[in-house]
């Protein structure tokens, strides 16, 4: 995890800071890495943050389809927060949370979701959660903005005909006519 102090960046700025390791055999070299304020993520049941997120419902219980009903996902890279967290410290279990500071903004099946908490996930190190309530579904891709950067889409599970985003076919009789429409 990269300390929370490591740097204060705005809006697009990006810095390089190093990073050395540090065991009883002596330190590494420096590496250098690149931070920006923001680097959404969505947790992922697969953890390698592709296919499908881990998506629990308001009970904590994993989602076996999303629906109308909230949902609560977890990411990671959401920036700084209000109160400002600060390394090795957990999420605030009770008010005041510490909800994110910037804009953040989720699609889910191609319907832009309410987010109704977003913020550190109570009793979590480093960890965001998102409470969300979907609009209607049509596809199974969710994806996140946080500050100007977008996450890699993920999924979720829908209900059976709910994902029209994948559908195919062809047409017949487009002009000038063609085929059988000749």
């Amino acid at each position: 995890m990269v300390p929370l102090e490591a740097a204060t960046l705005t809006g697009l700025q990006k810095t390089t800071v190093p990073a050395i390791v540090t065991t009883p055999a002596g330190a590494s070299p420096a590496f250098n890495f690149t931070l920006s304020r923001n680097a959404p993520a969505i947790f992922t049941k697969n953890a390698a943050g592709t296919g499908d997120a881990l998506a629990f419902d308001a009970y904590f219980k994993p989602v076996s389809t999303v629906g109308t009903d909230a949902i609560v996902v977890y990411a990671t890279g959401l920036g700084p927060t209000n109160p400002a967290a600060s390394t090795g410290s957990l999420g605030a279990a009770a008010e005041p949370l510490n909800r994110v500071v910037d804009l953040v903004s989720v699609e889910i099946g191609q319907g832009v979701a309410a987010v109704l908490y977003a913020g550190l996930a109570p009793g979590m190190q480093g960890i965001y959660q998102l409470n969300l309530m979907p609009n209607p579904v049509l596809g199974n891709a969710l994806t996140l903005w946080a500050g100007n950067y977008l996450s890699t889409p993920v999924t979720v599970p829908v209900a059976a005909g709910a994902n029209v985003s994948n559908a195919t076919g062809s047409i017949d009789g487009l002009y000038p006519a063609s085929g059988a429409m000749a």
